[in-house]
């Protein structure tokens, strides 16, 4: 007995279609969860108001969540600045890092895998 497998072009570009859609709707989910966090520094708010996702890579279905503000990165790095909690009460240095390390380093791979249940139909 013998198994032969015929690729299906079409349903094939289906998947990647769907899996690039949930992992753009992924970027946004994170952004807005960061967000929510109240993790980025902030004054007056441009800093947080002006991120956004680029989608420069999106055909490798890579995204960033980029910070255009030209003192970001002198933010991001100097966790020893004392910022302000007025406004964002968790504002820190290293902002992403519960995300790539910390607490909620699941929260995007948990999310992507909700939204491409949703995506087939399950």
């Amino acid at each position: 007995m013998g198994a032969r497998f015929v690729p299906n072009p079409v349903g094939i570009a289906s998947v990647k279609a769907k899996v690039l859609l949930a992992a753009e709707q992924t970027a946004f989910a994170v952004r807005t969860d960061v967000e929510t966090a109240a993790v980025v520094p902030k004054e007056v708010g441009t800093l947080e108001g002006t991120s956004f996702i680029d989608r420069s890579q999106k055909p490798k279905g890579r995204f960033s969540l980029v910070y255009v503000m030209p003192y970001a990165r002198r933010l991001y790095w100097h966790p020893e600045y004392n910022f302000r909690t007025d406004k964002n009460a968790n504002a820190r240095g290293e902002w992403l890092e519960p995300w790539i390390n910390g607490e909620k380093r699941n929260f995007a791979r948990e999310t992507f895998k909700k939204l491409m249940r949703k995506q087939m139909g399950r």
